[in-house]
């Protein structure tokens, strides 16, 4: 957190007064300038940036952490719709979305998650009926899944899916394949790939829940509510979610290998920005997490897996 935070007080004294600055440097600088919400010099600076990819994702993170209260009826955002983005908003535009997370709870919410008007899941993991719920319309998939499931095949995969999506189309494909070589019914299964904001960023890429967010903020759906996430500060999950964790150990090293990569402060502060706005509500763990403040959040992060550091530490 402390390194992070000299790492922005740098990129906040890149001098942009030329336009030989280097692009990385000013890319950096407009992230940092975001994050500390000073929209007057980001938009000063703004219209320096050359590649379009990066000044249409730079433009949504100035509206998201702006607290602009509509973010789906920017024209800049239909504008990079394919076919299939054009079905998925008509899918959930104007609905009531339950996410459900893969953190271990015993609050039994499965009626409730069941009684929402669209479920969607992370890995098509479902859990406890009483505490998880059991349906599912919406399935967002890593690549670690993706690839299980193409060598495993997958039991449990929820008959009510309509929707899978991802962050490359091929693996999405995998998926149908495997699943109908299996006499999985794959007719009503519609696929889609993300649009990717990494790009954009201070720092990381982003975790699958910040991705779903992103996603789903594009096509304007009426509520999202979610159910047992909190950031990370659970370290352990239901039992199955990642294929190739044998024990606890495995799994809580697994999970702190992929901080370098998926910045946690980037992660908190992305939801946080989207819980400010209103767009996202969680239950009372979700709702206790978004109120911290980002260095509590990692002191809190810091105490949790500090005795996996020192396994690590210690050649485990």
């Amino acid at each position: 957190y402390h390194v992070r935070q000299k790492a922005l007080e740098k990129a906040l004294n890149y001098s942009c007064s030329t336009k030989k600055i280097q692009s990385w440097k000013l890319k950096a600088k407009l992230s940092a300038l975001i994050e500390i919400e000073d929209f007057k010099e980001f938009d000063r600076l703004f219209p320096m940036i050359n590649k379009k990819k990066e000044k249409y994702f730079l433009n949504f993170l100035r509206i998201v952490f702006g607290n602009r209260k509509s973010l789906s009826d920017e024209n800049f955002i239909n504008k990079i719709d394919s076919f299939q983005d054009q079905e998925f908003r008509k899918y959930v535009e104007n609905k009531n979305i339950a996410i459900v997370g893969p953190a271990p709870v015993e609050k039994k919410d499965g009626f409730e998650i069941d009684n929402s008007e669209i479920v969607l899941r992370t890995n098509y993991k479902l859990g406890d009926p009483a505490i998880k719920g059991l349906k599912c319309n919406i399935n967002y998939f890593n690549l670690e899944t993706a690839k299980h499931i193409d060598k495993e095949g997958c039991l449990e995969w929820p008959s009510n899916t309509t929707w899978i999506i991802g962050k490359a189309k091929n693996y999405m494909e995998m998926i149908l394949a495997r699943l109908s070589s299996d006499g999985v019914k794959v007719d009503n299964l519609n696929l889609r790939t993300q649009k990717i904001v990494d790009s954009a960023l201070f720092n990381g890429s982003l975790s699958l829940i910040q991705n779903i967010i992103f996603d789903l903020s594009r096509f304007n759906p009426k509520k999202i509510y979610l159910y047992h996430f909190d950031v990370m500060l659970s370290k352990d999950r239901i039992s199955g979610y990642y294929t190739d964790i044998k024990n606890n150990d495995d799994l809580h090293l697994k999970m702190t290998k992929c901080f370098p990569g998926h910045d946690p402060v980037t992660q908190f502060l992305i939801l946080k920005s989207f819980w400010k706005l209103g767009f996202i509500e969680g239950d009372d763990r979700f709702e206790e997490v978004m109120k911290m403040k980002a260095k509590d959040y990692m002191l809190n992060m810091q105490k949790n897996y500090l005795d996996i550091n020192k396994k690590i530490n210690n050649g485990y």
